[in-house]
């Protein structure tokens, strides 16, 4: 595909060129092997420049690429803060108990199944689905680790302090609340562009062809419906994140830019 760009590129330019210029134009022409110039020349029409930009196909595909920007302390803070909002809505959503999220019930299912301990279950389900992404072309880094680190420890600090209620009202207004905050959270986190967490990477490592609010839902249902099936419990909380969380991280990413830290 890339030498596909690349010819397509020295072509354009060498017909854009008058005959006259054809040959001249031709040798200004070359293909370094990553990215494909077209120099010199007299400028002929609005779309011939004496100079005309690089074009680099990878950079078409950030899951393609095999370079992240360069990680900064600004980066990381922003990493961090994110993450801790993002186990703020998790403790939200888990004081409401009213369901889980798909990911969380597979856990549990694959947990009742096997006898295994949650933390075991939890970890090499992760694992699986890191490297599953990884195969697609969605690299781990430094977010793939911290955001598990440090939405456990907001998660863990927030329950510590913090009691279940027992109207269903409340609970509710918990649920309700906790969306936009984990939208915002698991925007913020990737937005920081230092890699994703299991889930996060899953649904990412299928855009394209399916776009990250749909491929999200898709891997949070298929995630519940197989946790059920294992034994894990399901509730009006696990059916809010498969239809709403993935528009809403969309959602949020798209109008709330500083969410995003541009290289």
């Amino acid at each position: 595909m890339a030498l596909e760009v690349r010819d397509e590129v020295v072509a354009a330019a060498r017909r854009s060129t008058p005959e006259s210029e054809a040959a001249g134009a031709a040798d200004e022409c070359r293909d370094d092997g990553d990215r494909a110039y077209c120099s010199g020349g007299r400028q002929s029409g609005p779309q011939l420049t004496s100079r005309v930009a690089a074009v680099d196909p990878k950079s078409t595909n950030s899951k393609t690429s095999n370079t992240r920007p360069r990680i900064t302390v600004g980066r990381i803070v922003h990493l961090v803060v994110s993450c801790a909002v993002l186990g703020a809505g998790v403790a939200l959503f888990l004081l409401a108990s009213l369901g889980s999220d798909g990911y969380s019930t597979l856990i549990s299912g694959i947990t009742l199944t096997t006898g295994a301990p949650f933390a075991v279950v939890n970890i090499c389900v992760g694992v699986f689905f890191v490297i599953m992404a990884w195969l697609r072309g969605q690299k781990p880094g430094l977010g793939t680790l911290t955001q598990p680190i440090v939405v456990g420890f907001t998660v863990s600090a927030l329950m510590s302090v913090l009691e279940a209620p027992d109207h269903l009202a409340v609970r509710v207004v918990l649920l309700v609340a906790a969306v936009p905050v984990l939208a915002i959270g698991v925007a913020g986190y990737l937005g920081s562009d230092t890699g994703a967490g299991p889930a996060e990477a899953a649904a990412l490592a299928w855009d394209p062809p399916l776009p990250f609010r749909w491929s999200y839902s898709v891997l949070q249902g298929s995630g519940a419906l197989v946790g059920w099936l294992l034994g894990g419990a399901v509730g009006p909380g696990t059916i809010l994140t498969i239809l709403v969380l993935g528009p809403a991280i969309d959602f949020a990413k798209q109008r709330m830019p500083f969410l995003t830290i541009r290289p």
